[in-house]
């Protein structure tokens, strides 16, 4: 357990460090012919190669073992960062990203997958919830100790714990037990993976690259017809592949294509607020980078303490709509505190960013842990795991997109008005995204029971009476007055718990279903453990 839970870890601490390390990259990348575009792809780099690989690293586990794809994940991701601290060019070090994100994709679901293989079932619950804790928590020391370090050695120390930490969990492999090869199914779709990072980056590059070239450029013109080319080459193939890079058939499912947006829209929050977070500290308050990483520690505090009440209070009949919904809210008013004091003069920090940074992770706790609650929600019991883990890889895809706007709209705003023009700018982009979160959420809306059952190992499980099926609304209108009634709802329910007769027994009836349900799923994964089916059932604490 100690092994699984420090290589969620590691992965966070890694996450958070290399958005702690793009303001930093000034003193030895940034010149003439190096823009805010170029050095995002630090962040943006990791994210394309770990949302391409998810899904394929899963499935290989099935084929050379969970224990053996955790020790080559382990050894890839430790070898990248190491190059990486060492980089003495912009170039190697995004070649060394783009390693790592790989080696990531195969330590994340290898890593759950080994947690629940090993543990004994009564203690599964307590050590999933340990391996979720830890990369919160290692979010939060990077955050408070991470600018510390930066400030007095630089940015490469940054990525030391990163290097280190794997090499160290590498050995630690050792001594897990080897239980060989899981089962021996067909090879995963390696070319529609390899094709479908290729793809995104392509279109990333045009949009990184379009304000030199010119949008009109031939070189632009070609990334953006060689990104879309291979995407829907992708496409074609995930439609016919037994072990697809995309499992098309859950986003033929309305709901989960709805929940699926949602998800995207979030990566394309979140992302890019932590990344600028730190600069839009240094040019608003001019804060040393200790100063700055403690700025930043709340922020990962509030992201962690919301996903445990969030994930709560998904659980109540009114489905994750509530939760989306408030965080939303969250999201879009810490924003425009942020802008409105970015317009006046500045205040001190304990003033404004502080709170505005507790109510911020606040709403990305909420939303996250939301949307993923709705993805899980809108698929079949039997393809949960891929259902959560298409919704990290959409996370993913959104704040590679997202990082890489919020830089081509920091340089163009900078060359023009300053920098704070810039970041204003993307604060505004990130409000008007978690608008259309929140109205993406008002659309979605509990209705009639079904009456189907789930299939459990054992056959069909008794028929469910009360199970809640969460649709499409069909009056925006309706939904929003129904979403303000049931987030009012649940307020009031918490604040005095007390229900009435009747809506305990129908709140204890749903319960026992839902218990009945989440007990033939864990069964389903106990008699077939293999990852494909495990990949980012917590994938809450990767941003």
């Amino acid at each position: 357990m100690v092994v699984c839970a420090g290589t969620m870890g590691t992965v966070m601490a890694d996450t958070i460090a290399a958005t702690l390390v793009v303001p930093l990259l000034d003193t030895d990348f940034t010149g003439p012919h190096v823009r805010q575009t170029q050095l995002q792809w630090v962040v943006s780099a990791f994210a394309v190669a770990l949302a391409a690989g998810l899904t394929t690293g899963g499935r290989l586990a099935d084929l050379l073992g969970r224990r053996r794809l955790l020790a080559i994940g382990l050894a890839t991701f430790s070898a990248a960062a190491t190059m990486a601290v060492l980089a003495p060019t912009l170039p190697i070090l995004l070649i060394a990203r783009a390693v790592q994100g790989l080696g990531a994709a195969a330590m994340v679901p290898a890593s759950l997958a080994l947690l629940i293989g090993e543990i004994a079932p009564e203690h599964r619950s307590r050590a999933i919830g340990v391996w979720s804790a830890a990369g919160g928590l290692s979010g939060v020391l990077m955050h408070t100790a991470g600018g510390w370090l930066g400030g007095a050695a630089g940015w490469h120390v940054l990525l030391v714990p990163s290097a280190a930490g794997a090499a160290v969990l590498l050995v630690a492999t050792a001594w897990i037990p080897d239980r060989g090869p899981g089962q021996r199914g067909k090879v995963p779709d390696l070319a529609g993976a390899m094709l479908f990072g290729i793809g995104v980056t392509a279109i990333l590059a045009a949009l990184a690259n379009g304000p030199v070239w010119g949008w009109r450029s031939p070189g632009c013109a070609a990334l953006v017809g060689v990104g879309c080319t291979l995407l829907s080459v992708t496409l074609w193939r995930s439609s016919r592949h037994p072990n697809p890079a995309i499992e098309i058939s859950l986003w033929r499912a309305p709901l989960f294509t709805l929940a699926g947006a949602v998800s995207g829209l979030y990566g394309m929050i979140s992302i890019p607020l932590l990344a600028i977070g730190p600069r839009y500290l240094n040019q608003m308050w001019s804060y040393s980078p200790a100063m700055v990483g403690l700025a930043m520690a709340p922020l990962s505090a509030g992201v962690w303490i919301a996903s445990l009440i969030a994930g709560r209070l998904s659980k109540r009949p009114t489905g994750p709509r509530p939760v989306i919904y408030g965080g939303a809210v969250t999201i879009a008013g810490s924003a425009v505190l942020l802008i409105a004091t970015a317009i006046g003069s500045p205040s001190p920090l304990p003033q404004v960013w502080l709170p505005a940074a507790a109510t911020l992770g606040l709403g990305f706790g909420a939303v996250n842990t939301g949307a993923s609650v709705a993805c899980a929600l809108s698929s079949p019991p039997d393809a949960y795991g891929a259902a959560v883990g298409a919704n990290m890889t959409t996370r993913q895809l959104g704040g590679a997109l997202g990082m890489a706007t919020a830089a081509l709209l920091i340089d163009q705003r900078a060359s023009d008005d300053g920098p704070i023009a810039g970041y204003i700018t993307v604060i505004g982009m990130c409000i008007g995204a978690a608008i259309l979160v929140g109205y993406l959420s008002l659309l979605m809306r509990t209705v009639r029971p079904s009456r189907s059952g789930v299939r459990t190992a054992d056959g069909p499980a008794p028929t469910a009476p009360h199970r809640m099926q969460p649709q499409l609304s069909q009056d925006p209108l309706m939904a929003l007055y129904m979403a303000v009634t049931e987030f009012v709802e649940t307020a009031t329910a918490l604040a005095h718990p007390t229900p009435s007769r009747t809506s305990q027994q129908s709140h204890q009836s749903a319960h026992e279903w839902r218990g009945r349900a989440l007990r033939a799923t864990a069964d389903n994964l106990i008699r077939r453990p293999g990852p494909a089916e495990v990949v980012d059932v917590l994938g809450a604490n990767i941003p």
